[in-house]
This record gives C-alpha cells, sequence and structure tokens, in this order.
C-alpha cells in the first residue's frame, strides 16, 4: 500500500511540474540561426531596439532576423579588445553600450559600426583601475558603475572616459563581482571580501560590511554573490555562487537562505545561482546551474523550468548564465550549452496536447472529434487510435482501444464522431465499427452494428456524425443515409432524409429548433413540428454549393454560418435566402473550412487546413495564428471542435489538439519602426568604407546614398525591431519614383535592378506578428547617377556637337562662296603692301644716303648730331620694316631662295643673344644665355634665321616688364636642334593663341605697332628650313607672371635642302682667306700707309682684342708698321690690358669667350679711366639691331665682318684725328664746357669732377698733381695718361691753365687788381702769374684788361 502511495505521489509530482512546465513555452535561437556561440553569457538592448549577446566566444546583434558578429581583429583599434568570455553588457540610458570584457571596456558606436576601448593604463591616473571587467551598472542618478578584478570605477567624464576609483587596493586585488542599487539609492556591492554597502554622504563615502553573512559566504570554496536585486517589497535577493539564494530584509537587516534540498520539491533546484531578474509582474526568475526557479511574491512559492528532452518548447539546456527582459516583455534566457531561449509576454495561450510515448498524453495526433462529459472532462477521438478520456483535474489520460478478442472494447479505432446524451451517456460513432455506448461503471462498450436482413439495424457501420436534438431525438449519420435511433429499443430507422442513402456530413440544430442535415446530395432542413426533410435550394448553387459543407453553426445573430470544402464560409439568413461569403480575398488563410466558433465578443474562430483564424465580422478583421504562434500544427480536422462549459476553445487537428480562452489571447500592439540593416551590391554585402564608397556610416543612420551608374544591382535589407514570433513579422516597401504600388513580402529586403538616374525614396513599413502596422514609414533617399554619356554635361556637348557640326556645315557652306573672294582680297592686300613698300624704298633710300653724309659732317658740331641720330634711327627702321614686307612677299608668293651654309648655331645664337643685352640691363630683365653643347654644327641661312631669332627676342623684350626674366636655351634632342625662346611676360590670351601665325594678325593692336607679320613670316621661314615653330603660353593672372615659350626646332644634317639651297664654296667670316690680299692690292696699301706715317707726327697704340688668332695676325701685320699694336685673345684680358696702358684706340671682336665684345665696351666707356678711348667693333651680324646695341654700349664704329682693310683705317684714322680736334678745342676755350664738345657722358662727368676739385682749391698754393691724383681717385700715370688723351695737356699744365683761364674770368669781371687776382687763383708769385698769362694769352695781365 506504501508503494502504491509513493508512486501516486511521483506521478503526481511530475504531472504538477508539467503543469507547471506547460505554463512557459520557449522558442529557441542557436548557431544554426546565426548565432557565433552557444554559450550565452550576457545579454543587453540597446537604445535603438536591437538585442545583443555576449557568448563565450563573439559578441552579437540580433535585429529579429539575423545575427551580426563581432570579434576581436589584428591590428584593428576599433575592433572589441577581446572577443573572449564577453560576460556583460549594459545599454545605458544616453544611448551608449558597453561591453566588459577581460580586456578593457568597450564602447560601441553606431554610426562607424565599431568599438572604442578603454584599458587600465598605469601612466594615467584616471583610466581604468583594472582591464578585467566583472560588471557594469547604471544607478538612478545616471552615474555608471563598473567593477573590476581590482576596485570599483566611477565613470567621471563620459567624453573621454576618466574614471574615479573606489576599494582599489594595490597590494591585494579586490573583486567587485557585482553592483545594485536599493531604493534607498545605496550601492550595493559583492567583492572578494563579501557584502557591502556604500552611500555618499556629502563628500564623503561610508562603507558598511556585512560580515557575519560574508563570513557564511567563505565557508563555501570559490564562493561569492554572484547577482543581487532588490524586489517590490524592498528584499534584497542575493545569488551566491555555492550556496543558493538569500533574502535581505532592508528594513530589519535580517536574511532568509534558499538552497537546494531533494526533499523539497517547490525549493530552488540548485545552489549554483548565476542570475535573479525581477520581471514586470513582479516574480524573480532565478538562472541556476539546473534550470530557472520563478519566484511568485503573492504566494511565495517557487516553479521550476528544465529542459524536457520530448518537448521543443521546454528550456533548451538547464545551465542558465543570464536573465534579461526586454522593452516588449521577452524574458530572453542565456545558457552555457543551449544558445538563446526567449518567452513571449502574453504568449498566444495555446495550451498544446500531443501524442506521447507514456500513457498519459494523447494517443494519436490526428484528433477527430472531442466531446466534454458532466464533470468537465474530455473524450477525445482519434484517428486510428481509439479514444482517449482526459481528466483534466488530474492531468491524466485513459486510453480506449478496440481489442479484436475482447468484444466489450471499442468497436473500430478510428473514431469520427463523440457525443453526451441529456442522460450522460458517452455515444462514439466509429469507421467501420458502427455505433457504441460506453458504460462508465464497467469501462467496457456496448456495440451497434449493421446486421443483414435486418433493417432496424444501422444503415451502415461508417458513422459519419452522431447528433442528438433538444427533442431527444437521436440521430446517426453514416455513408448510406442518415439513421433515427432509439436508444432504449435499440432500433435504427434508416434513410430518414427523404428515403435518400446519400452519405451524411453534418447535423446542426439552430435556435430555432430546425434540424440542418447537410449530405453529398445537398442541404435538408428539418423544421420545427415538420415531419418531413425539405432539401435547400441555393439561390447561386454555383457559388454556394450545399454538397460540399463541412460544418454549420449559428451566431448570436441567428446567422447560420456554412464552412465548406473548398468555397470559403457562408453566412447565411435562411427565411430570406440572402448569404454572405468570406474567403481568401477577405482575409481567410483558406477557403477550406474546418470548424467555426463564435466567442463571448462575436468573434468567429474558424481553423483551416492553413491555420486557425479569428475573424471579426464587425471590423471585417482576421487575425490567423499558426505554427509560429505556438498551435501544433496548421492542418486542423474536419468537425474536431468544442466550445466547453468554462468557454474555453478545444480544436484538433493532424498534429494534437490545442486548447485556449479566446479571452486570454491578447494582441502585440507595440509596433517598432522599420530600420534598414545592410546593403547589397550584386549581391555581396556591404562594408563601411570600402573603395566602392557606398557606405560612409552604418546604413541604420544615414539618410541617402548614392550610387554609380554601374551599381545599379542593390538590395537593401531592413527589419522590424518586434522579437514577439518575428517570423510572423510582415514588410512592405514602395521605390517613390518608380513604384506605384506598396510590395508585401516576407523577406525584409528590397532589391532593385538596371534603375534608371535619377532621385527615388525607398519607402519601408511593417506589421507585427499581430498583423499591426507601423505608424511611420522610414525612408531612404536613393540617388542613381547617370552614365558619363547620360550626365547634363554630356548632353550639352552633344547638343554642342550636333551644334558645331551645323554650324561648321553652314559656315563651310559659306565660306567656301566666300573662300575664293576672300584669297582675292588677300593676294589684293600683299599686291598693295608689296607696291607701297617699293614706292616707299626709293624716296627712304634717298632720305637715308643724304642723312648719313649730314651726320658725318655733323661731327663737330654736338647739338645737331644729337638731333640728327633719330631721324637716322627711325629711318634705318623704316627701311628694316619695308625689307621686311617684301622678303614676306617673297616667301608668301614661294620665290624666297635660301641661302644654306653650315655654322656653329651656338655662336650664331649667342651673338644675336648679345645684341638686346643692352636693353635686358636697361630694363633690368634677367637675361640667360643657355646650351647643352659649346659648340653645334647646323646647316641654315644665316641671314633668314637672323631675322626669325630677331623678332622672337624683340617680342620677347617687348611684352617682357621691367625685372622680368628671358632665357635663349638650345637643346639637342635625337635628330633636331631646339632653340627656346623663353619669357614671363604678360604671356598670350587663350583666345589669340590660335590665330598667332595669321598674316597681319595682332594680338593687342591697342598696344603694340607693326605689321602683324613678323611672327607669320619667321613661320614661314622656319617651314622652308624644314623646321617647326611652336610655342606655349599662360596668360597673366592677378597672382601670378605669365610665360611665354617660343621653339624652333631645326633638323641636324642636310639631306633635307635641295641642292640648290646650298652656297657654293662658302667661306666662314673668321676665316683668314677672307683677309688675303692680291699682291698688286698689298703694295699700293703699304705705299698709302707709308704716306699716313709721314704725316703723322705720332706714333699711336692700338689695343687689338679678337679671339680668332689669323684674323688677329691679318690686322696686326696690315698696322704694324702705323700703330703700336697690343694684342689679346678674349675681353677679360682686354680690359686688363686696356687699364694698364690706356692706348689710343681699341679694336674688338663682339663674340669672344670669357667677355664678348659688347661687355667690355661697355666696361670701357663706363670707367673714367678708358672712357675717352674710341671703340671698333667688328661683327659678323649685319641687322640693324646689331649696330645699334653696338652703338648703346659706345663704339665709335661698327664694321661687318668680312671687312675691307682700307675702311678700317679709314674709320681709325677718323676717329684719331677726332679725338685730336677735341683736345684743341678744348685748348682754346676759356670756359670749359663740355656741352659743346662731342664727348661721351662718362668724359663729360670726368672732366667736369676734375674741374670741380681744382676750382675748390685754386687758391690753395700747395695743391699740386699728387693731391688731385688722390682726390680723383686714380693713380698719377693713369692720370697723366688719362689727361693727355683729352686735353693733349700735363696734369700740371692742365690745372695751370684752369687757373689762368679763372684769372682771365675775373680780370673781365674787375672784381680786384692783378696781385689779389693772381693770389686768389693760386699763384703766389704776381711775376711768375704774369708770365704764364702771357704764355697763354699772348698778353700781359695789364693788356689784358686795357684791350677788355
Amino acid at each position: 500500500m506504501n508503494m502504491k502511495v509513493l508512486l501516486l505521489f511521483i506521478f503526481t509530482l511530475f504531472a504538477m511540474a508539467g503543469k507547471a512546465q506547460d505554463q512557459y513555452a520557449f522558442k529557441h535561437l542557436n548557431v544554426e540561426n546565426g548565432l557565433s556561440q552557444s554559450s550565452v553569457l550576457s545579454i543587453a538592448q540597446d537604445a535603438r531596439g536591437f538585442l545583443w549577446f555576449g557568448t563565450r566566444f563573439g559578441l552579437n546583434k540580433y535585429d529579429s532576423q539575423t545575427f551580426k558578429i563581432y570579434n576581436n581583429k589584428n591590428g584593428n583599434k576599433k575592433s572589441l579588445s577581446t572577443s573572449s568570455y564577453l560576460s556583460s553588457i549594459v545599454s545605458l540610458k544616453n544611448g551608449s553600450l558597453l561591453i566588459g570584457t577581460q580586456n578593457g571596456l568597450n564602447k560601441y558606436n553606431e554610426k562607424d559600426d565599431n568599438f572604442d576601448r578603454y584599458q587600465h593604463n598605469d601612466s594615467l591616473p584616471s583610466s581604468l583601475s583594472n582591464s578585467t571587467i566583472n560588471c557594469i551598472y547604471q544607478d538612478k542618478k545616471n552615474r555608471v558603475w563598473v567593477g573590476t578584478a581590482n576596485g570599483l570605477n566611477l565613470l567621471t567624464d563620459t567624453t573621454h572616459y576618466r574614471f574615479k576609483h573606489f576599494l582599489y587596493q594595490k597590494k591585494q586585488d579586490l573583486q567587485i563581482y557585482t553592483i545594485t542599487e536599493d531604493h534607498n539609492g545605496t550601492l550595493w556591492l559583492s567583492t572578494s571580501n563579501g557584502l557591502m554597502n556604500m552611500r555618499f554622504s556629502g563628500n564623503r563615502v561610508i562603507y558598511k560590511h556585512f560580515t557575519v553573512y560574508s563570513d557564511e559566504l567563505a565557508k563555501a570554496i570559490d564562493n561569492h554573490i554572484t547577482t543581487m536585486v532588490e524586489d517590490r517589497e524592498n528584499n534584497l535577493w542575493l545569488g551566491t555562487k555555492q550556496t543558493g539564494v538569500s533574502k535581505l530584509n532592508l528594513s530589519t537587516e535580517s536574511i532568509i537562505n534558499y538552497k537546494y534540498s531533494s526533499l523539497n520539491p517547490k525549493g530552488i533546484n540548485s545552489n549554483n545561482v548565476r542570475k535573479i531578474m525581477l520581471d514586470q509582474e513582479g516574480k524573480l526568475w532565478i538562472g541556476t546551474l539546473h534550470g530557472i526557479n520563478i519566484y511568485n511574491p503573492a504566494t511565495q512559492s517557487f516553479s521550476t523550468l528544465q529542459n524536457e528532452p520530448e518537448n521543443p518548447s521546454s528550456l533548451s539546456q538547464n545551465s542558465v548564465y543570464d536573465i534579461f527582459q526586454d522593452r516588449q516583455g521577452i524574458i530572453w534566457v542565456g545558457t552555457y550549452y543551449g544558445a538563446i531561449n526567449m518567452v513571449y509576454p502574453n504568449y498566444t495561450p495555446f495550451k498544446v496536447y500531443r501524442s506521447t510515448a507514456t500513457p498519459n498524453g494523447l494517443s494519436s495526433n490526428v484528433v477527430s472529434s472531442i466531446m466534454e462529459d458532466q464533470h468537465q472532462n474530455l473524450w477525445i477521438a482519434t484517428e486510428g487510435e481509439g479514444i482517449n478520456y482526459y481528466d483534466r483535474k488530474n492531468n491524466t489520460f485513459i486510453r480506449y482501444k478496440n481489442n479484436p478478442n475482447n468484444p466489450l472494447s471499442l468497436s473500430a479505432n478510428l473514431v469520427k464522431s463523440v457525443i453526451r446524451d441529456k442522460n450522460n451517456k458517452v455515444w462514439i460513432g466509429t469507421h467501420y465499427g458502427g455505433l457504441n455506448l460506453f458504460n462508465p461503471n464497467t469501462k467496457t462498450f456496448v456495440r451497434y452494428t449493421k446486421h443483414k436482413n435486418d433493417t432496424s439495424s444501422i444503415s451502415s457501420d461508417e458513422i459519419t456524425a452522431v447528433f442528438e436534438d433538444s427533442y431527444g431525438r437521436f440521430w446517426v449519420g453514416t455513408n448510406s443515409g442518415l439513421n433515427s435511433f432509439n436508444s432504449t429499443t435499440g432500433k435504427f430507422i434508416r434513410n430518414r432524409v427523404n428515403g435518400l442513402i446519400d452519405a451524411v456530413l453534418y447535423i446542426f440544430e439552430d435556435s430555432k429548433r430546425t434540424l440542418w442535415v447537410a449530405t453529398n446530395a445537398g442541404l435538408f432542413q428539418l423544421k420545427n413540428g415538420a415531419a418531413k426533410f425539405v432539401n435547400r435550394v441555393a439561390a447561386n448553387p454555383e457559388i454556394l454549393n450545399y454538397n460540399e459543407i463541412s460544418c454549420i453553426t449559428e451566431d448570436k445573430a441567428g446567422y447560420l454560418l456554412i464552412g465548406t470544402a473548398r468555397n470559403g464560409m457562408f453566412k447565411l439568413l435562411p427565411e430570406k435566402h440572402q448569404y454572405m461569403r468570406v474567403t481568401t480575398l477577405d482575409g481567410l488563410p483558406s477557403n477550406t473550412i474546418m470548424g467555426i466558433l463564435e466567442d463571448d465578443f462575436n468573434n468567429l474562430w474558424i481553423t483551416t487546413d492553413k491555420g486557425l483564424c479569428k475573424y471579426n465580422p464587425r471590423q471585417k478583421t482576421f487575425k490567423t495564428y499558426n505554427i509560429k504562434d505556438g498551435l501544433p500544427g496548421n492542418e486542423f480536422n474536419y468537425k474536431s471542435f468544442l466550445k466547453d462549459s468554462k468557454g474555453e476553445f478545444f480544436f484538433g487537428g493532424l498534429s494534437g489538439m490545442v486548447s485556449f480562452f479566446p479571452s486570454e489571447i491578447k494582441e502585440n500592439k507595440n509596433t517598432p519602426p522599420v530600420i534598414f540593416t545592410g546593403l547589397k551590391l550584386f549581391n555581396k554585402p556591404i562594408a563601411l568604407n570600402t573603395e566602392d564608397g557606398l557606405l560612409k556610416q552604418n546604413i541604420s543612420t544615414i539618410k541617402s546614398i548614392t550610387f554609380e551608374a554601374d551599381q545599379n544591382v542593390f538590395s537593401i535589407d531592413f527589419t522590424l525591431l518586434n522579437f514577439i514570433k518575428s517570423d510572423k513579422n510582415h514588410y512592405a516597401y514602395k521605390l517613390g519614383g518608380f513604384e506605384k504600388n506598396w510590395n508585401y513580402v516576407d523577406n525584409p529586403s528590397a532589391s532593385y535592378t538596371n534603375l534608371s538616374p535619377g532621385n527615388y525614396t525607398l519607402m519601408v513599413k511593417g506589421s507585427n506578428n499581430d498583423g499591426l502596422w507601423t505608424n511611420k514609414i522610414s525612408t531612404l533617399n536613393i540617388k542613381i547617377l547617370p552614365p558619363f554619356y547620360k550626365t547634363w554635361w554630356a548632353y550639352l556637348f552633344y547638343f554642342c556637337a550636333f551644334a558645331a557640326i551645323s554650324i561648321v556645315f553652314i559656315r563651310y557652306l559659306l565660306i567656301k562662296a566666300v573662300l575664293k573672294k576672300e584669297k582675292e582680297i588677300n593676294e589684293h592686300k600683299l599686291e598693295f603692301f608689296t607696291n607701297i613698300s617699293h614706292e616707299i624704298r626709293t624716296p627712304l633710300t634717298l632720305i637715308v644716303g643724304p642723312l648719313d653724309k649730314l651726320i658725318e659732317n655733323a661731327k663737330d658740331d654736338p647739338a645737331l648730331n644729337r638731333e640728327l641720330q633719330p631721324i637716322k634711327n627711325n629711318a634705318d627702321r623704316l627701311m628694316n620694316l619695308v625689307t621686311e614686307l617684301l622678303d614676306f612677299r617673297k616667301a608668301e608668293s614661294g620665290k624666297m631662295a635660301l641661302h644654306i651654309s653650315p655654322g656653329d648655331v651656338v655662336k650664331f645664337c649667342r651673338e644675336i643673344f648679345l645684341a638686346f643685352q643692352n636693353m635686358a640691363i636697361s630694363k633690368n630683365i634677367d637675361y640667360q644665355f643657355e646650351t647643352e653643347q659649346a659648340e653645334i654644327e647646323l646647316y641654315f641661312d644665316k641671314v633668314q634665321m637672323e631675322k626669325v631669332m630677331f623678332n622672337l627676342l624683340s617680342n620677347a623684350f617687348k611684352f617682357t616688364p621691367v625685372k622680368g626674366k628671358i632665357s635663349l636655351k638650345i637643346e639637342v634632342e635625337k635628330q633636331l636642334v631646339n632653340i627656346k625662346i623663353r619669357d614671363n611676360g604678360k604671356g598670350i590670351a587663350l583666345e589669340n593663341q590660335a590665330n598667332l601665325f595669321t598674316n597681319f594678325y595682332q594680338a593687342n593692336t591697342n598696344t603694340t605697332i607693326g605689321t602683324g607679320l613678323g611672327l607669320s613670316f619667321s613661320k614661314s621661314i622656319v617651314a622652308l628650313h624644314h623646321g617647326e615653330i611652336t610655342f606655349e603660353s599662360t596668360p597673366q593672372s592677378e597672382n601670378q607672371h605669365g610665360a611665354t615659350c617660343f621653339t624652333i626646332s631645326l633638323k641636324t644634317g642636310k639631306t633635307h635642302f635641295k641642292p640648290a639651297d646650298f652656297v657654293k664654296d662658302y667661306v666662314y667670316y673668321d676665316d683668314a682667306t677672307n683677309y688675303e690680299l692680291p699682291a698688286a692690292a698689298e703694295h699700293q696699301q703699304a705705299t698709302e700707309r707709308e704716306a699716313v706715317v709721314s704725316l703723322a707726327a705720332k706714333k699711336y697704340s692700338i689695343l687689338l682684342v679678337e679671339d680668332n688668332e689669323d684674323v688677329r695676325a691679318f690686322i696686326k701685320n696690315a698696322l704694324g708698321n702705323i700703330y703700336t699694336i697690343y694684342e689679346s685673345e678674349n675681353g677679360a684680358t682686354g680690359l686688363e690690358i686696356a687699364l694698364e696702358i690706356i692706348p689710343d684706340l681699341i679694336i674688338s671682336d663682339v663674340m669672344m669667350p670669357v667677355m664678348d665684345g659688347l661687355e667690355l665696351c661697355r666696361k670701357l666707356k663706363t670707367d673714367e679711366r678708358t672712357s675717352h678711348i674710341p671703340v671698333v667693333l667688328l661683327t659678323a651680324r649685319s641687322a640693324y639691331i646689331h649696330q645699334v646695341n653696338g652703338f648703346e654700349n659706345g663704339a665709335d664704329a661698327y664694321i661687318m665682318k668680312p671687312f675691307n682693310l682700307k675702311i678700317l683705317e679709314l674709320n681709325i684714322q677718323n676717329l684719331l684725328n677726332a679725338r685730336e680736334t677735341i683736345k684743341q678745342k678744348f685748348a682754346q676755350v676759356v670756359t670749359l664746357e663740355p656741352k659743346n664738345m662731342v664727348i661721351n657722358t662718362t668724359e663729360q662727368n670726368f672732366l667736369n669732377k676734375i674741374i670741380q676739385i681744382i676750382e675748390d682749391r685754386i687758391a690753395d698754393t700747395e695743391f699740386d698733381v699728387p693731391t688731385l691724383a688722390t682726390e680723383i681717385g686714380m693713380s698719377q700715370p693713369v692720370l697723366y695718361k688719362k689727361i693727355r688723351a683729352l686735353t693733349d695737356l700735363s696734369v700740371n699744365d692742365f690745372i695751370k691753365s684752369i687757373r689762368i683761364k679763372r684769372a682771365a674770368q675775373l680780370l673781365k669781371q674787375g672784381v680786384g687788381n692783378i696781385s689779389e687776382i693772381a693770389y686768389s687763383v693760386g699763384f703766389s708769385d704776381r711775376k711768375y702769374f704774369s708770365s704764364e698769362f702771357k704764355k697763354h694769352f699772348g698778353k700781359t695781365p695789364s693788356e689784358f684788361i686795357s684791350n677788355t
């Protein structure tokens, strides 16, 4: 007996445990769903609503559809500091998410989708006290506390994450395991020293240690408080690692301990407690090593949730580490090996009954009929496994099946119908087993089956329906017609529906006591008081087909509700033959109706082969429940439904039976917004800051995205952060600007391909598990850039190209007509210029000839000479322009002949370069000559190329400002010689560059004077040389100078010239053969030279500066008999010799090494010691600019090479004679007036300086030659030669002359007597004064006064 009692107790215990277990059905998420790892140690929800799970390896972010995994990445300081054992995650009230790890604190940055790390740093006192994070807690004052392996940290600076340390010990680490705050604001700490609390009093921190309790904790090995929470009754619950749960009364500080005991099934199930969580209902969820205990404060009892291997809705694994309740009320449970478990709030309270291997369960999952007896227990019929009797109070099942060996057993296991009559007898209709009556006393069955030849027996053993009406009539429907049954006599009357033998599908009696019988031949009704069934004729048989009825019921309004097998549900008003049809088009999940029940709120609960549907006829709304809501299956069975005496609904299906109270099923009103979560391009996920440049920050935080033209195949993922049955979330999206209708989908992703360029708006909304749509539509602006050939500037280019082609075509037509006329006009213009040039040339020649003669004769008249020089210069310039016009005409007409000869292009260019040096100095221009090689032989026409070089350099100087830069550079490149003339002048305007080489074109007619032919002519000359002239120019701007570079490219060698272009028997101008004279001529010249020598009383000295030894020898031999010749091979040594010997005349070549002739001439003429010396320049260049440049540098004569010796001799003789004339004039003039003499400026300054010094000291009798030399800054010999060359007097005589002339002036003025005047001009002896005065004027002072 005791054994039976024990077994009954155990059985009851398991039944109670099972009943408790059934209160919660868990849904599971694991690695198969995308979780990084199965050990879930921490859970949190961030400000946006995402769920975060810390595991043994990896951090997981869950968006209701997918997991995103974050791990530590080597070298990436913006990744997690470590991926292992993420035991603490907290979402702060300011939106920050903190993750505690074994290697520091991590803060998640949503915008960049990365992390900031905060770790212990010995050199930074405000860093964390230790990098091992045990817990994170935010109190009611929003202070953030971090418990570490050594000390407690208070976050004081949320910007730079600076911390203040508490309980930090350097000698021995003090672990802070967990933190909580009570209703008084006191912080409670679990430490390695036990339990303590801390509170603040002003600036003081007051600690309180619970020594007794802590000592008890320490008795167990490796024990400490792992979790703390305060309940609504102000009790602090403490979970420990080894000693169970303790409840601390905060008022009395009394402690009650709860420990595991096998003898106490209502206690906790493990002493190893990991987490205690207070849910929204005030219950405590206690996570332990062996499952979950739920403490109900109202009953002060514990219930247990553990893993049940046969129950897929139970806890996945018992080792619980964290429990968290989110904002929707879902409770999330993290287990060590079972990953994530979740329990929905207001979970659809479907109680499921399934077949089990043990007797305490259904015998089969295919439920065909359900009936409640007078004890509120259930009879549950199955298809093939008999019938089950369910004792609801004791939660036990009794199975009744057919036993072939027992005639008192159930006649067949395939049960189709079960009812209870007014006498509480249980009748069971079976398939091929007839009708069965259950005897509750003996637990046996009485069978009523068909007997042959017995018409009072049932018409068929295939029973389809059993029904007792309000009159007590017993009806049995079979596959062979309807039978009425007399339960007293046991007799049947067959074919009651007007003799028909059609199969009966359903039997129902309405509130008006009309009996409705649905058969496969139609619908029949037996009205109240009628004796015969009437066939119901449908108003529209094609729509309402009465032979497909699956169920019939009546609503509270009196409408007949008819469910059909394939045609939906009909709401029928029998008297008026009116009906309303409800199908899938209206919202039903299927048109196959299995059963209909009406609840107390007039909602219809309709079972189908695709789930359970709740239909609200007033609002015409539908809500479908399926396996995602906890149903055992989506397909229900015909006629398998029941509303019991308490209002509980039961529905049988092919996967078991489900029961629920309709009033307990609540809708999820929470509709969180849709959030964009990902982007795929060509079906490949796009990460942040990749080369494609699409996502610069997290897509959930951006408002727009721009795609290139070739990035038009993309998908955008989104999610609805509804975690309650998230697989029932639905979504709709629409691309504004592309689509007009919404796309309704179950997969939260919008894909588009080949979108046209433009601006679009992706609009997304979502509905939760109960079909409620989000109030706010989430939008993302999308811009598709056009391909380059469809951009606005491309279309502009097309338009411009079309317009240009049109214009060109039109211009072609116009130009074609005008071109001939224009050519004729151009020819006439050239002809006109040519004729004018010829006409001008003749009178110009007649002007220049006499002008030269005038200048020659006016040497003795300085004033006239100065006035004639500008006339001569401009006449020569005009002649040059006329010559240029004539040459251009020749070039244009193709009649210009080249005279090609070999030459050193470097020397040729340098000579021309030097011709502009004076101009460069006057404008302070940085003037540079560069060459890669010292000598480059080239074949060219020197006369014509001189014009080209002259033109380009003239332009460069014309447009280069003062202090500008001009360079001439010669480069050799393969078979070309490039001559580059570069300046930094104002440059050439872009609009003028195209026409620069056009005839008569001038870039700036306002500031330049000319014909506009220079560059065109130059291009023609270079083209005749088979070369090319090009330019690059940048116009000047406000910020910088312009830059222009003209490049002349000439080919090396001579094969590109015609034989007729070459000069025959060409001899270079410096060659000695140019200066060899025939014997007769030489004899004649020798005779003439002797005559010159005989006439000359004095032999003059000449310095010859020439780098060509042959030319130098020729001149020396020719002039050596007449003059004393000094030689020098370059300008530098020539200058030294000139300063030393002070020659009477200098002959210099222009082109020389070290120092050229122009530089030498300039230095001589600007030096007071040598400025009086006449200089004759020899050069090969005949251009006007060369002569002008020579004269500008102070040259007295300019002779072309190869020269005629006679011309050279005459120039020398004339210059020396002119110098003698100056001397004589000076000696005869009483008052020295430099302006009346043809002397250069330097000599004027020198003589003025000498005279001024003498006049300042004229009364000083001690003033002599050494004193004058000191004052003037010259040596006595140089001064002597200088004065002798200018005045033909010695220095003493020059001083004396000045004194005498000053005395004569004074005598004329009568400013004193003779003695006074003599003393005043520096004579100490009156007799000596009178003697010298008479020598100078031929008169004594007295006679001079008398004549005056």
